[in-house]
């Protein structure tokens, strides 16, 4: 193995994405530079692997508390993973092809030695809507399906009101509610399931959901902090 140097890298969207002021991939960028490590950004599609040695291509950045100018471009990086103290992957669902392959190519850099955060192993394996039924106890009456007929029975099982998502959704992306009676039930689950191709998630609504929602932060299986995340007026 390299050298370790104090380079962080963050697996993530491009960075004009960003929102400086809500993105936690921003938020963990600024407090990895004020510790004193070199914050690196790198496309998934600038992972490779030759041999059994992933290689890492990116920028270098400087990170500011600027909303209009939030980084600076400082140089081109290509090294390999073991030159860094960790990778986090950062990037936004869908969870696709590209999401996957970027997984199995960091499998072999943490099988080296290299911390990746979170582990590939564990973002393959828990889908973000599915994992949760790993609790079905403690989640809102559930359906899973690609049936409009299913999605019908399912409206009327749990009082007329429902919340349909895509399975690989994030941010709120595609999170409709459906009312049974109203006409556009059928065309709402056509559009999520692309035609009746691929399944969607559907939840009884729940009233409560106006108060936001609470984000658990676990650190080695022990809870640390509680983010309370209200939803927008609108």
């Amino acid at each position: 193995m390299s050298e370790i140097s104090d380079r962080i890298a963050f697996v993530m969207d491009p960075m004009n994405k960003v929102n400086p002021e809500v993105d936690t991939s921003f938020a963990l960028m600024r407090e990895a530079q004020k510790r004193g490590f070199e914050i690196v950004h790198v496309d998934p599609a600038q992972i490779s692997l030759q041999g059994d040695e992933v290689k890492l291509r990116g920028t270098r950045l400087k990170v500011h508390d600027d909303r209009q100018a939030p980084h600076t471009v400082l140089e081109a990086v290509h090294s390999p993973a073991t030159d860094f103290r960790a990778i986090f992957i950062r990037t936004d669902p869908p969870f696709d092809q590209d999401y996957l392959n970027a997984t199995w190519l960091l499998s072999f850099a943490r099988r080296q030695g290299v911390r990746v955060f979170n582990d590939p192993r564990g973002i393959r394996n828990a889908n973000e809507k599915l994992y949760a039924l790993e609790f079905a106890d403690l989640c809102p009456p559930t359906l899973v399906t690609a049936s409009i007929d299913d999605v019908r029975v399912f409206l009327e099982s749990v009082g007329g009101q429902a919340v349909a998502k895509p399975l690989d959704g994030f941010g709120g992306y595609g999170v409709m509610r459906l009312n049974q009676g109203d006409s556009n039930v059928s065309a709402i689950v056509e559009l999520l399931s692309q035609a009746g191709t691929q399944p969607i998630i559907v939840q009884r609504y729940l009233p409560e959901a106006s108060q936001g929602d609470r984000r658990l932060f676990m650190l080695d299986g022990e809870l640390v902090a509680v983010l309370q995340r209200p939803p927008a007026e609108d």
